[in-house]
């Protein structure tokens, strides 16, 4: 095989490998990719067609399609009243792309049915067990495990003190349930105010005394000097 052929494959393969790297970034460039492929690569695109649409290329499984099987079916050789339907060992499936409205079907090939509705199954390969006797026997093995536990594994001794038995019973019914502690309630913001307040008055009090004062001593100066000058 020479270098061209070599490269056509490897160019084959990467526009048919394409359009599932690019499906998780960006589907609509996937889809695109896919048509391409299928119109350059008409003879392959029967390899897309089973995960993506052969008009617009979106892939079906994505949730963009609904898929339905089916099969033909065809009437048994036998007499006019006791006539059915059975498969014909040919069917395929039904798809059709919700983004463009494509409609695909692609068909298997025919194959011999594995089953026949008229074939006698005799009645010794079919054994059937009575739910009471699988009961029975789920019984039996756990009490085959529980005895199997007990003898690998003895029960502890426990030592209890005798002092414990002769403590007198406290009866707590019809006592009442114990009060939680009352927390110390947070000063409230009346009580803030009214120490505010009473810190203001008792300020302007001494201010107002402090005036006084200060007037009298004024007063009695200006007397004295009064009387030294009429003197």
């Amino acid at each position: 095989m020479d270098s061209t052929s070599e490269w056509a494959v490897s160019t084959t393969k990467y526009r048919l490998n394409l359009p599932f790297a690019l499906h998780s970034i960006s589907p609509a460039l996937s889809a695109l990719h896919a048509t391409r492929a299928s119109v350059l690569h008409p003879e392959l695109s029967s390899i897309l067609y089973p995960s993506h649409c052969a008009k617009c290329g979106a892939y079906y499984f994505s949730g963009d399609a609904s898929s339905h099987v089916f099969a033909r079916l065809e009437k048994t050789k036998t007499k006019k009243k006791m006539r059915k339907r059975i498969p014909s060992g040919w069917g395929g499936q039904q798809r059709v792309c919700h983004t463009c409205g494509f409609f695909t079907r692609l068909r298997s090939d025919r194959v011999e049915p594995t089953f026949s509705p008229h074939s006698n199954i005799p009645q010794s390969s079919v054994s059937v067990q009575s739910p009471s006797a699988s009961s029975s026997v789920e019984t039996t093995s756990t009490r085959i495990l529980f005895s199997t536990m007990k003898t690998l594994s003895p029960e502890p001794s426990v030592s209890l003190n005798p002092m414990v038995g002769n403590l007198p019973e406290i009866s707590t019914r019809g006592s009442p349930p114990p009060f939680p502690k009352q927390l110390p309630r947070p000063r409230s913001r009346r009580t803030k105010t009214t120490s505010t307040l009473q810190d203001l008055l008792a300020h302007n009090r001494r201010r107002d005394e402090a005036r006084k004062a200060h007037g009298k001593t004024k007063d009695s100066h200006g007397g004295l000097a009064a009387f030294l000058k009429d003197l």
